[in-house]
């Protein structure tokens, strides 16, 4: 075994010689494999010229002496290898987990396979793989013939959602692998619609304990819950905004229902749209300056974008179908909705302008309430693809589609927390 790909050949010299002819083939020898033939090599040494030699290969020397009496009838043969080139494996990790390798070194030679483990913490879940290792496969293996790097995403924090497992709508939160299911209103009105503050320490939802739906606020342990709208009308569907000073909502006070916003302590109710249609549905973009939203105005539901002040109302999708439930994600740059323009009510992505319009999932069943996850990379919904509607995680491309929640009730409206 040889570690460089330009050796300096040396022999012993044979009396009388005047030249050597050094011939270098591929293992095994063959006409063919020759790959350095110098005829006329004085002296007692040769160095292989650069690009000869390829590491990890077998090669075998013949050394020929001429003199007087011509070519001698001796040749001396040596078989040698070049060294495996080594590369190296660099995993980063995002979120909270851990990566084993098999083998564990880090470096390889070239050809080894190697196998990633990815252990999620507590209540994470690993996301996929990204670099030179794409996917959401575990273990997952990779062959050295480069240099790798690859990231190991696991995304975590908490799930709200609404459920009637105990007989009522109530706000839970779970995190998010689906573990530690925990209940955080109690009584006997219709608590829903939770919505995270943007530090994750509070929500906003909607209940009907005082007689008809309202804005409430509380902690993200359920404690202080406290109201902030109050009038006769239905006020729905808290949206914050990034910065926290604001929630955008839904309220039929004006006899339709329209979208609404008001500071974080329910002062300054202001309503933003103004049509005989329905507006629903509202949604923050995460740099604060759009509101996406649902109307009918046009005649069907379709989603649609205005300055975060109520100006330039623009559709962005325009279908016979029913489009609902945008989500921005957390870049900005696309938006999660539901639409039945292919006969059930699916999970689709755009482009925040409306354009490159996607289907994610795929099935009979109906899935709803698009959640992204605060790092971009995974969606939660609803789907009652198993007999009634529970809550689902997917890869934001919609691959690997998993159930969160299990049991005969109805969890919906899911909300993932900011990390």
């Amino acid at each position: 075994m040889i570690s460089t790909l330009t050796p300096t050949l040396q022999w012993g010299g044979v009396a009388g010689a005047d030249y050597y002819a050094v011939v270098i083939s591929r293992y095994p020898y063959g006409s063919g494999n020759i790959i350095y033939n110098p005829q006329q090599v004085s002296g007692s040494s040769a160095t292989v010229p650069s690009g000869t030699l390829v590491a990890g290969e077998k090669y075998r020397w013949n050394l020929q002496a001429h003199g007087p009496w011509g070519w001698s009838n001796v040749s001396n043969t040596i078989y040698f290898q070049t060294q495996a080139p080594t590369y190296t494996l660099m995993v980063s990790l995002q979120g909270q987990g851990e990566v084993s390798l098999s083998p564990p070194d880090g470096s390889y030679v070239a050809g080894t396979l190697v196998t990633l483990t990815a252990t999620p913490a507590s209540g994470w879940q690993l996301s996929g793989w990204s670099g030179d290792l794409t996917g959401f496969q575990n273990p997952a293996t990779i062959t050295m013939s480069s240099n790798k790097s690859i990231t190991a995403t696991f995304v975590g924090g908490y799930i709200a959602f609404t459920s009637d497992r105990d007989g009522n709508n109530e706000i839970y939160v779970m995190k998010a692998d689906g573990s530690e299911q925990t209940r955080l209103t109690n009584n006997g009105a219709q608590d829903h619609f939770p919505a995270w503050f943007p530090d994750g320490t509070r929500f906003a939802f909607v209940s009907d304990r005082d007689g008809n739906n309202e804005i409430y606020l509380m902690k993200a342990d359920g404690s202080e819950q406290t109201r902030l709208t109050n009038n006769s009308a239905s006020d729905l569907y808290p949206a914050w905004s990034p910065d926290g000073t604001g929630i955008a909502f839904v309220s039929d006070r004006d006899r339709n229902n329209e979208i609404y916003v008001m500071n974080a302590d329910g002062s300054g109710q202001t309503r933003l749209t103004n049509n005989p249609a329905l507006d629903l549905y509202p949604a923050w973009s995460p740099d604060g300056t759009r509101i996406a939203s649902v109307s009918n105005r046009d005649g069907s539901y379709e989603i649609y974008v205005m300055n975060a002040d109520g100006s330039e109302q623009t559709r962005l999708t325009n279908n016979p179908a029913s489009d609902l439930y945008p989500a921005w994600s957390p870049d900005g740059t696309t938006i999660t909705f539901v639409s039945d323009r292919d006969g059930n009510r699916e999970i689709y992505v755009m482009n925040a302008d409306g354009n490159g319009q996607t289907r994610l999932t795929r099935n009979p069943a109906s899935d709803l309430y698009p959640a992204w996850s605060p790092d971009g990379t995974t969606i939660t919904f609803v789907s009652d693809r198993n007999g009634n509607r529970e809550i689902y995680v997917m890869n934001a491309d919609g691959g690997r589609q998993t159930r969160l929640t299990n049991n005969p009730a109805m969890d919906i409206y899911p909300a993932w927390s900011p990390q």
